[in-house]
């Protein structure tokens, strides 16, 4: 969710908006921390830490005692979210032992490679607000080229002949690009 620093931005009302848009298990991994109108930092929920935001970057912080029963409100939520999809998660969960975050970020992997849950992020891109998190999720939960089958398209000239691509560096290239507003 980005421009999270605009006045009246909402990341729950965007995280709810795309459950409804996308019809898909939607899973934040962060939660903003805001001051008023103002984005301050995000706390992680799979590390369980608060970054803050300064001039030199992101600081490692303390979770604001203010928002500790809504991250952990969020944080069972992404349990009770991972159980249906892992069962060492569901194993500890139901026996009311703790779970490592390596546990629950192979598990956010594993579902998000099935397609079975969409991992969500709060940020400010013009800011540079969350982006080393957003990239440090991208290279933890989504998958590599060589973790998803060959891609299947039509040839741009011939649209009956059908072309597969796997993730190969000799093999043509082929792309899509798209936006969403």
């Amino acid at each position: 969710v980005n421009k999270l620093d605009k006045p009246g931005a909402d990341f729950a009302r965007v995280v709810e908006e795309m459950k409804l848009r996308l019809n898909a298990t939607v899973l934040p991994v962060q939660l903003p921390i805001v001051d008023g109108d103002r984005f301050m930092g995000l706390v992680d929920l799979v590390d369980q830490v608060a970054w803050r935001f300064t001039p030199d970057g992101p600081v490692a912080a303390t979770i604001p005692a203010g928002m500790l029963p809504l991250v952990d409100e969020h944080r069972e939520a992404l349990l009770d979210a991972l159980v249906e999809f892992d069962d060492k998660i569901a194993d500890r969960y139901l026996a009311n032992e703790a779970v490592d975050s390596a546990l629950l970020r192979a598990a956010i992997r594993a579902a998000t490679i099935h397609y079975d849950v969409v991992p969500v992020f709060a940020g400010a891109a013009f800011r540079s607000y969350g982006l080393s998190q957003l990239l440090d999720g991208i290279v933890d939960f989504l998958p590599a080229p060589q973790d998803l089958p060959a891609v299947e398209g039509h040839h741009p000239s011939n649209e009956d002949e059908i072309l597969v691509r796997e993730a190969d560096a000799s093999e043509p290239f082929a792309g899509l690009s798209f936006k969403i507003v």
